[in-house]
């Protein structure tokens, strides 16, 4: 989290150029297949960076549905690599690797939060599912707001702490300058780590 952010201040204008979109099967001979292609990589704007511009130009979100640019972005793409991620986060609860409290906070914070919006106004704010499913929220919550090291120690505080993350990613994406902001929403909460374990420390806690 500290290379993606470090990255996304120090290069802010070469993190958004974008070399085209490609379909899966042109990615992947230009990834693997040196025979045929030097290039290492393929980047494209992501559905929530298209999704932040084309929102700027008034559109409403079927409108957004319908523009190509954003049909461009394969935000189907995203949904499966979200529900891939979802798996994944299941086995590490079922095997016991990662806490609950964190993956769960952070998911239901960001359906409470986003639904508000949603029912108020559906024509220019994303439903819940839509936010979830375009950008890295469900990776963070079960591969990167669960690190141990950096992440609150008692269950209250995994509880404020995914909770947190949530609430600052949804504010970047809306109002600040980057698409996501999950990697600065972990790493504020990381730095307010001590306070909230301090506040949130009850007599009995297990780490």
């Amino acid at each position: 989290m500290v290379g993606c952010a470090f990255v996304l201040v120090a290069f802010p204008l070469e993190s958004a150029q974008w070399s085209g979109n490609a379909s899966f099967g042109d990615a992947w001979r230009a990834i693997f297949d040196a025979t045929t292609s030097r290039i290492d990589a393929l980047a494209q704007a992501t559905p929530l960076d298209v999704a932040g511009t084309l929102a700027h130009e008034g559109l409403t979100r079927d409108e957004l549905a319908r523009d190509p640019r954003y049909a461009a972005a394969n935000a189907g793409a995203w949904a499966t690599l979200a529900f891939a991620w979802l798996a994944g986060g299941m086995y590490l609860l079922a095997r016991r690797v990662i806490r609950w409290q964190v993956p769960a906070a952070l998911i239901a914070t960001v359906v409470v939060a986003t639904l508000l919006f949603w029912l108020v106004d559906p024509d220019r704010n994303p439903s819940p599912l839509v936010e979830l499913a375009t950008g890295a929220l469900v990776f963070g919550a079960f591969f990167v707001a669960t690190d141990p090291a950096t992440g609150s120690a008692t269950p209250r505080g995994r509880l404020v702490f995914g909770a947190g993350v949530a609430l600052l990613a949804l504010a970047i994406r809306r109002w600040g300058t980057y698409p996501d902001g999950l990697a600065f929403a972990v790493l504020a909460m990381n730095a307010a780590v001590p306070l909230i374990d301090r506040a949130t420390r009850a007599k009995g806690d297990v780490e």
